[in-house]
Parts: structure tokens; C-alpha cells; sequence
């Protein structure tokens, strides 16, 4: 999340920020220019996920975690993998593992 005064212009730190850039050139271009890119670019190119007025930043970024904090633990930590393991593999396997996920986290259903 960033609000319309974030600003990235440094290539070093943005590691973290570069492995969200599905695209290679546009992770190379940022990268090895150290170009600045506003947080407009950065939703546009799916680096965030949320943009937000700055006098709204905090309350919209702890939004997030709360809502999450709100559901049960087990479901969250089920969720969790199943996105990080279907994120690795094919489709059929990856929904496979979603369902077990899910027997996992509501027995019975």
C-alpha cells in the first residue's frame, strides 16, 4: 500500500519490491536505472496492492491485518499454504491442495 507521496528511487533496497514485478523488463529498467517511480506507477505495474490518500494511509494499511486477525487462526494459516503451494505448481494440483486446505480447516464440510 502507498499513498500519492511515496515515492521509490533507490535500486538497492527494492529487492523486495522487484519480486512482485511479474514483468523482467520492467523489474531490469527499475532496477538498473534507479529511475523514481510514483506510487500511481507502482499500482499500475502491481507492485502494491491498494493505493491511498495520505491522511487515510495508516487507517487503510491496518485495515488489512485486522480483517485478516478476524478470521480463524487455523483458516488463515490453511489459506496461507495453499496460496503459497498453488502459487508453485499447476492448476489442477495447485486446487487439489486448496481443497485440502479446506477439509483441513473446516472438518465436517
Amino acid at each position: 500500500m502507498a499513498s500519492e507521496a511515496t515515492r521509490w528511487a533507490r535500486p538497492g533496497p527494492l529487492g523486495a519490491v522487484l519480486a512482485g514485478i511479474r514483468r523482467a523488463r520492467r523489474a531490469k529498467e527499475i532496477r538498473l536505472t534507479g529511475k523514481p517511480f510514483a506510487a500511481e506507477q507502482a499500482l499500475d505495474w502491481r507492485v502494491i496492492n491498494q493505493f491511498s490518500e495520505l491522511g487515510a494511509l495508516m487507517e487503510d494499511l491496518l485495515a488489512t491485518p485486522h480483517a485478516i486477525c478476524d478470521n480463524a487462526p487455523l483458516s488463515v494459516r490453511q489459506a496461507k499454504k495453499a496460496i503459497r503451494h498453488g502459487l508453485q505448481t499447476d492448476l489442477k494440483r495447485g486446487l487439489m491442495f486448496e481443497i485440502e486446505a479446506q477439509r483441513t480447516a473446516q472438518p465436517g464440510v
